[in-house]
């Protein structure tokens, strides 16, 4: 099987397409990644050992255990830092940090270009410092922290007979790259897309362009899910918490997606996830 990491040499192979988010979806390394880097370093970077505690919490709570996990590392960033700047001590050129993350492109490199435009404002060369120590530290965690979800690899192993598989990650291209090879599941994925080739939804845009008859996105984020809803595609989604049951019943589900069956039972999913992260029991579809 050939793969690349370059949607423009990708050539559709069947007429289905599965996208797949990678970190706290197929791969247990979410919390891992939550708990022990990019928490503890935006500590470190913007020195506030003296609210540690309650800072690390904050950005766990956000990130792991509410309807926003899954956003954007810089958008999360942004605002944390501004309930820090609001309730523990101030932070330097918070208000650029949060307009720069309302942008649609959200990536070390974009970052960097914003540093060359402003270099007087130091907030953006702190969060590319972050970032970079954030990418250093996951590649140092032990594979052993981070495995693929129980049930994850037989359902993608059974979804590829009738689909193209795309992982359509968040995270920097690199480690992405390298976490699939190191847990023998790359070779499941025909294309792999990640923080540089932009937001989910541009992500998937840009694979809705090869042709597909139809697509479905399986994911843990609300962020994932709205993609699917913006591209009018099909969504599945890992209950955080709860992978090992979600897995275990992907294939059913994936049956009633390739018969074209599946909209009922996505619409009862949808309302579980968005319970499951604390929200209210309803989302429009």
């Amino acid at each position: 099987m050939t793969h690349t990491t370059n949607i423009e040499n990708f050539t559709p192979q069947k007429s289905l397409l599965l996208c797949v988010d990678s970190d706290g979806c197929v791969i247990d390394s979410m919390t891992a990644k939550h708990k022990l880097c990019f928490g503890p370093l935006l500590v470190k970077e913007w020195h506030l050992d003296g609210h540690k505690e309650e800072i690390l919490a904050l950005w766990e709570s956000f990130n792991l255990y509410s309807l926003t996990r899954g956003t954007n590392r810089f958008r999360s960033l942004a605002l944390v830092l501004k309930e820090v700047n609001a309730n523990y001590r101030p932070i330097v050129g918070i208000g650029n940090l949060l307009h720069w993350s309302q942008s649609d492109t959200l990536s070390e490199e974009s970052l960097i270009r914003k540093i060359e435009a402003n270099r007087e404002v130091d907030i953006f060369k702190k969060a590319l410092a972050w970032s970079r120590a954030v990418n250093r530290a996951t590649a140092e965690l032990s594979h052993g922290l981070m495995q693929p979800f129980s049930g994850a690899v037989e359902a993608l192993e059974y979804a590829g007979q009738y689909a193209d598989i795309a992982v359509v990650s968040g995270a920097a291209p690199d480690a992405l790259e390298e976490e699939w090879k190191n847990h023998s599941i790359y070779k499941y994925a025909k294309v792999m897309l990640s923080q540089k080739d932009g937001s989910k939804t541009a992500c998937l845009e840009k694979l809705l362009k090869k042709g597909y008859e139809r697509a479905i996105i399986c994911g843990d984020s609300v962020g994932d899910m709205a993609a699917a809803e913006k591209c009018q595609i099909s969504f599945y989604p890992i209950l955080a918490g709860r992978e090992k049951e979600s897995w275990e019943s992907f294939n059913a589900c994936f049956d009633l997606f390739v018969k074209n069956q599946y909209e009922t039972t996505e619409k009862e999913l949808k309302k579980n996830f968005i319970a499951n992260l604390g929200g209210k029991p309803q989302c429009q579809t």
